[in-house]
C-alpha cells in the first residue's frame, strides 16, 4: 500500500520489485494533458521507454 484517501482507505497499491505495477482507485488520465502529463502517466511512459531500451540494448540516453 502506498497511498490512502482522506478517510484512510487504501487508494494506491504498488509492487516494489516490479518495473511498473500500480493499481489506483482514481483516474490520473482525467488531469493529464500532452503538455502536462499526470505523474502516474509520465511514470508509466518512462517505464515503457526503459523496458524497450533495455530490450533493444539501447542506452537510456539514446532511448527517448
Amino acid at each position: 500500500m502506498s497511498g490512502t484517501g482522506a478517510s484512510g482507505e487504501i487508494r494506491i497499491v504498488e509492487l516494489a520489485d516490479h518495473p511498473f505495477f500500480i493499481a489506483t482507485l482514481f483516474l490520473p488520465q482525467t488531469r493529464s494533458t500532452a503538455a502536462s502529463p499526470h505523474p502516474v502517466i509520465a511514470g508509466y511512459a518512462a517505464a515503457v521507454s526503459d523496458v524497450e531500451a533495455h530490450r533493444l540494448g539501447t542506452p537510456k540516453s539514446e532511448a527517448g
